[in-house]
């Protein structure tokens, strides 16, 4: 088999845009390229195209172009095929027939062995990041059906925090045990958590949380340690602003009051008992 270049190169650029196999030759020296397309004509284009801008991605077809120049290159059409599904085998065919000297790659539509330039390469990492976009955007706000979501909650189920094991639940308090934030951390956690207002479920989980836990009923080690932790410390101005304008408008009942006042006579007396000097 062997590619015969027409003398009238005129004859040459007639290509139709119909499926077909085609070859890029070089008639300096008869080496060639073999490929198909469903559509001639485009295939004609884009491969120009890339030779005249030297992206193309077959690198020995460019380094010939480059070396020999556009005159020295026309595109013939070897044979049209009538069904686009035998386009790959009658490719083959070709390739094996006639040994092309530009074809990197050696069975029909693989793309193995050819170098991708780095304009291509950045192109497909756009079309791929654009084609994953579009799926997230079009599967954002999908409707369920009832039987799949109810398949996604059994499988969840039995995965939230308040059903962690006990050993597990250790396991992490002990490696947050002891650490402290830094001033950004606390800086950007303020920041998050500005302006946020909790809903009267979440109020009413957190109190059903927090029940029956030693708070109040503390011992008498725990409120000395608190106490002598406290002891000397001064509020910033900020914090004490926060504080006097978190407690303005409050009212407070009868019943705090008196027991507010029982407890600062309550210590007012244990002081004064401590004060006092022994009787022998």
């Amino acid at each position: 088999m062997d590619i015969i270049v027409p003398h009238d190169t005129s004859q040459v650029n007639v290509v139709p845009s119909t499926p077909g196999i085609y070859a890029i030759v070089n008639m300096s020296n008869s080496n060639f390229y073999v490929g198909s397309s469903v559509d001639l004509l485009r295939r004609k284009s884009d491969h120009l195209s890339a030779l005249r801008t030297g992206k193309h991605v077959n690198s020995h077809l460019q380094r010939a172009y480059d070396l020999y120049g556009p005159d020295k290159f026309c595109f013939v059409v070897i044979d049209l095929v009538k069904h686009v599904e035998d386009l790959l085998s009658v490719e083959q065919r070709y390739i094996d027939g006639l040994n092309p000297q530009y074809n990197i790659a050696r069975v029909a539509g693989s793309t193995l062995g050819m170098e991708r330039t780095p304009e291509y390469l950045a192109k497909l990492r756009v079309s791929v990041s654009k084609a994953t976009e579009a799926a997230r955007i079009a599967n954002t706000g999908q409707h369920r059906s009832p039987e799949t979501r109810a398949k996604l909650s059994a499988a969840k189920r039995g995965k939230s925090t308040g059903k962690q094991s006990p050993e597990l639940v250790e396991k992490r308090a002990a490696s947050l045990r002891g650490r402290k934030l830094t001033p950004e951390q606390r800086a950007k956690l303020s920041a998050a958590n500005t302006g946020k207002k909790l809903t009267t479920e979440h109020k009413a989980k957190m109190s059903a949380a927090k029940r029956g836990k030693p708070g109040k009923n503390r011992s008498p080690e725990a409120i000395a340690k608190t106490a002598a932790f406290h002891r000397g410390r001064k509020l910033a101005p900020e914090h004490v602003a926060k504080l006097s304008a978190s407690h303005l408008g409050k009212t407070r009942t009868p019943e705090s009051i008196a027991k507010q006042k029982a407890t600062r006579l309550a210590n007012k007396l244990a002081k004064q008992q401590a004060d006092q000097p022994p009787l022998f």
